[in-house]
């Protein structure tokens, strides 16, 4: 309801929108119990936004038309402040402003916060696939290596496993500090 006590179906669109990448984020941000829900989590996503043309024209469509009532509220409250009136009316004309500056530009925010961490959740999933092919390799090696054996092939596989997973640790966005010092370690041993 806006001014004039019209029906607007656009703002029902995009209240639902909203509500749906809301729903996305706190999937994505949640705590996963292991890699494997992770993977399945971010996969399905990842697999839905993908095969699905629709989904993705959809969402840049609403993305624009978000983009647009984000400028178009702006725009109007503006507008709206340099005209000073204290009547009620000016103050709710006022509040429906700000509301779908809030609704549209949330709306917008969550957007590109999904994509990045639809981004984010699968580098995590192939770094701690790779961390943990590298450690059970490297514990095949310890285990059928006789203390002071020679390097093997197996040793040249797993320092090549490390040497992959040192190179995806480092394609992940933020702290990989820890994990790379893990990595440096393993490669000690």
């Amino acid at each position: 309801m806006g001014p004039g006590n019209t029906f607007d179906p656009v703002w029902t669109l995009m209240t639902m929108f909203t509500i749906m990448e809301v729903v996305i984020v706190a999937l994505l941000v949640m705590p996963m119990p292991s890699n494997k829900v992770r993977g399945m989590v971010q996969g399905t996503i990842n697999k839905f936004w993908h095969s699905q043309e629709y989904v993705k024209k959809t969402s840049w469509v609403m993305l624009t038309l978000n983009s647009y009532y984000v400028y178009d509220s702006a725009r109007q409250l503006i507008e709206h402040n340099k005209i000073y009136a204290a009547s009620c009316e000016a103050y709710s004309l006022a509040l429906y402003f700000q509301r779908n500056l809030l609704i549209s530009g949330g709306s917008v925010f969550l957007f590109f916060v999904m994509r990045r961490l639809l981004d984010i959740q699968g580098q995590l999933f192939e770094t701690r696939a790779l961390a943990k092919e590298a450690a059970v390799q490297q514990q095949q090696l310890l285990d059928s290596q006789p203390s002071g054996a020679p390097a093997s092939e197996q040793h040249r596989k797993l320092q090549h496993m490390l040497s992959k997973l040192d190179r995806a640790i480092s394609n992940v966005s933020g702290d990989g500090e820890a994990a790379a010092a893990a990595v440096r370690a393993a490669k000690l041993n």
